[in-house]
């Protein structure tokens, strides 16, 4: 199988994907995209994703972290 006909294969079952998150890799793949994250950071960032996606109601405003965080240590 030549290059171009692989190419055919991949954008076939690409167009196929529903799931966002399988096309979010597959657009870092492609794209090649350099992060400023380090491995753990990325896992972190991973982990937390996860967690807000399994409740979205549980976070919290911009306004009430600033403020929780002004109590607790006084910026």
């Amino acid at each position: 199988m030549n290059i171009l006909e692989e190419r055919k294969k991949l954008i076939a079952k690409i167009n196929k994907i529903e799931n966002p998150e399988i096309l979010e890799r597959i657009s870092l793949i492609v794209e090649d995209s350099a992060t400023l994250l380090n491995e753990n950071q990325i896992n972190e960032v991973r982990e937390r994703r996860v967690e807000y996606l399994k409740n979205p109601e549980e976070v919290i405003s911009l306004e009430e972290f600033k403020s929780t965080i002004k109590t607790k240590y006084g910026f």
